[in-house]
C-alpha cells in the first residue's frame, strides 16, 4: 500500500522557470571490494529486492575521507562528549558510546555532508537503488574503548535499507563488523572463535583499520608498517586496510555484530543509516513495531499476544525472514504455547541451514522450548489416560531433538566472536547455553555415557560462569540422583549463595531508583 501510494503521488518538481535547477554531475563511485555471495533469497523470495544482488557485503578500496578529516570528526567528538558527555541514545548498549552528527558543530558535520554524494553514488553503483532516492534517517560517531570495557556491540540486525561503517582510527587490535551469513575466503582463518575461522556458522569479521601483525603504530592516526612487503597480496590487503577513510557498507537486515576491541587503543568510527524512497519494506517496518513491544520491560500477556499478530503479518509479506520467525518463537514462549514456539524456532534455524550461517540464539532458544514441550508432554502423559495424550516415544524424540540443539548452540558459541553470543547481563550465554546441555542430558538419560556427559559439561558451564544457579541446580540433582549426598549439598549451598546475590543486587537497584526519585521530587519541589 506504501509502494502503491508514492506511486499515485509522487513528489513534484520545484516549478521555477525563471531558476531552474542546475543538472548536476554524480560523483564517480569509488572502487568497492566485495565479499563472499550471499543466497539471492537470503533477505525475501525476490532476488534479494531491492539490492537485486548476492553481494550484500561490500567495502571501499579507496578512503572517502582523507587523515585530516577522519581526525577533524575524532577531535570535535571528544570534545563534544568532554563537555555534554559520551551516551548512548540509539543503541541503548552500555557496550560502547556514541554521539549523533547533528550534536557535532556544523563544520564538523559539513565533513559529511560533502561526502555523502560520493557514498551515495557508490551504494547506488552495487545495489539497484538510485543514488538520488537514499536518505540518511540517522548518523552516528561511535567510540569503542577497552580500558572502559565498553569495546563491541552485540549481534542485532539494522532497521533501513543500508548500514555504512566508516573507519575513523587505526592502530587498534580487534574490532570490526562481523557478519553472520558472510564465508570466510577458502585458507583464511584458524578457527579461534574471532569469527575468521572456517567451520560452518562462524561468520567473517571485516576489520578495517585493524593493526596487521606484521606492523607498528606511533599514533593511531599515524600507522607505520615495519615489516611488510609491498608486493606480497596478504600485505597489500592488510596494509589496504589500515587506511582511514574507508568504507564498509552491507544490507542492513543482516545480522551482524561489532567485535571486541582487545588494545589499549581507542576504536572510532561513523555509521551512517540510508533508507530509500524507492522501496519501503513494509515487512520490516512492521516486524520492528512487534521487537518494540516485546523489548518492554512489562512482558505482559497483551504485549506478547500484539507482538505475535505482527509477526504474522510480516511473515505473511515476507516467510523467509529468520528474525521475524526468532521474535514469533520468543512471543509464543512467553506466553507458554510451547508447541508453536517448537516450529518458529524449527523454521528459523532451518532458514538458517539453508542461509549458510548459524544463528546462536535460534538455537539456543529452540533448545529451551523443545525442553519445556517435552515436560508438558510428559506431564500430559502421566496425568491423562487417554487415547490422544502424547506418547513416550514423542516425549523422547523432543528430548532427543532438544540435546542436538543445544549442542548447535554450543558449536557456534565456540566459533563465533564473543560480540556474536554475548547479553547485556553479566551471566554469559555460552554458559547457559552448557547449562541446558547438560540440563537436556540429564533429562534424556538414554545411557550411562548422557549422565556422564551431563556432569562434564555443567562443570564446563560453571567454569565459564560459577554463578550460573542453573547449572549448579542440575549438578545437585545429578549429585543427588547418584547417591553423592556431600556433592550434592555443596550444589544447593552455590544456588542459595546465588539467590541471596541476586536479592541484594535487586535491593541496592530499588534504593538506587527510590534515590534518584527523591531528587527528582526535590529538584520539582525548588
Amino acid at each position: 500500500d506504501c509502494r502503491t501510494a508514492q506511486s499515485q503521488h509522487p513528489i513534484p518538481p520545484p516549478n521555477d522557470t525563471e531558476n531552474p535547477p542546475q543538472t548536476q554531475t554524480r560523483p564517480r563511485p569509488l572502487p568497492t571490494k566485495s565479499y563472499s555471495p550471499l543466497p539471492l533469497d537470503i533477505l525475501n523470495r525476490r532476488k534479494n529486492e531491492p539490492y537485486r544482488t548476492s553481494n550484500l557485503v561490500q567495502r571501499t578500496t579507496a578512503p572517502l575521507l582523507t587523515p585530516t578529516e577522519c581526525e577533524a570528526l575524532i577531535e570535535s567528538a571528544e570534545f563534544i562528549g568532554a563537555t555534554q558527555g559520551w551516551k548512548s541514545r540509539y543503541t541503548l548498549r552500555e557496550t560502547q558510546s556514541e554521539l549523533h552528527i547533528v550534536d557535532l558543530p556544523p563544520l564538523t558535520q559539513d565533513i559529511l555532508l560533502n561526502a555523502l554524494p560520493t557514498l551515495c553514488s557508490t551504494i547506488s553503483s552495487q545495489f539497484a537503488v538510485s543514488a538520488e532516492s537514499l536518505l540518511v534517517y540517522n548518523a552516528l560517531l561511535i567510540r569503542y574503548d577497552p580500558m572502559k570495557e565498553m569495546c563491541h556491540l552485540n549481534s542485532h540486525s539494522d532497521f533501513g535499507l543500508v548500514s555504512a561503517n566508516i573507519c575513523l582510527s587505526v592502530g587498534h587490535e580487534g574490532g570490526g563488523t562481523w557478519i553472520e551469513a558472510l564465508e570466510p575466503p577458502p585458507g583464511y582463518g584458524d578457527g579461534d572463535g574471532d569469527g575468521d575461522g572456517q567451520d560452518a556458522g562462524a561468520g567473517f569479521t571485516i576489520a578495517p583499520g585493524e593493526l596487521p601483525p606484521n606492523a607498528s603504530v606511533k599514533h593511531p592516526q599515524d600507522p607505520k608498517v615495519s615489516k611488510s612487503q609491498p608486493n606480497d597480496p596478504q600485505n597489500h590487503e592488510q596494509n589496504n586496510a589500515c587506511q582511514l577513510g574507508h568504507v564498509t557498507f552491507h544490507a542492513s537486515p543482516l545480522w551482524h555484530a561489532g567485535a571486541h576491541t582487545t588494545s589499549s587503543i581507542r576504536r572510532y568510527i561513523m555509521t551512517i543509516f540510508f533508507i530509500s524512497t524507492e522501496w519501503t519494506d513494509a515487512a520490516r517496518r512492521i516486524q520492528n513495531r512487534a521487537i518494540h513491544i516485546l523489548a518492554v520491560k512489562n512482558k505482559t500477556a497483551k504485549a506478547s499476544l500484539a507482538a505475535i499478530e505482527l509477526l504474522k503479518c510480516s511473515l505473511h509479506l515476507n516467510p523467509v525472514d529468520t528474525e521475524s520467525w526468532s521474535n514469533l518463537m520468543t512471543a509464543c514462549a512467553r506466553l507458554g504455547l510451547w508447541e508453536e514456539a517448537v516450529e518458529a524456532g524449527r523454521t528459523a534455524t532451518q532458514l538458517d541451514l539453508r542461509n549458510h550461517s548459524g544463528n546462536f540464539g535460534n538455537w539456543a532458544q529452540l533448545g529451551e522450548n523443545l525442553v519445556a514441550l517435552a515436560d508438558a508432554n510428559d506431564e500430559t502423559t502421566k496425568t491423562e489416560n487417554n487415547s490422544a495424550r502424547p506418547s513416550s516415544a514423542t516425549v523422547d524424540k523432543l528430548r532427543d531433538e532438544a540435546v542436538n540443539a543445544y549442542r548447535e548452540a554450543v558449536r557456534l558459541a565456540n566459533i563465533q566472536p564473543k560480540a556474536a553470543i554475548s547479553t547485556p547481563s553479566k551471566h554469559s550465554k555460552h554458559s547457559a547455553a552448557l547449562a541446558g546441555l547438560g540440563s537436556a542430558l540429564r533429562q534424556r538419560a538414554a545411557s550411562e555415557a548422557d549422565t556422564i556427559e551431563a556432569g562434564l559439561v555443567l562443570k564446563e558451564a560453571l567454569d565459564l560462569d560459577n554463578d550460573n544457579e542453573a547449572a549448579w541446580t542440575e549438578l545437585c540433582v545429578l549429585f543427588l540422583k547418584g547417591g553423592e549426598l556431600d556433592a550434592g549439598q555443596v550444589c544447593a549451598v552455590n544456588v542459595l549463595r546465588i539467590q541471596q546475590l541476586e536479592e541484594e543486587e535487586e535491593e541496592e537497584v530499588r534504593l538506587a531508583l527510590e534515590q534518584q526519585d527523591n531528587v527528582s521530587k526535590g529538584f520539582s519541589a525548588s
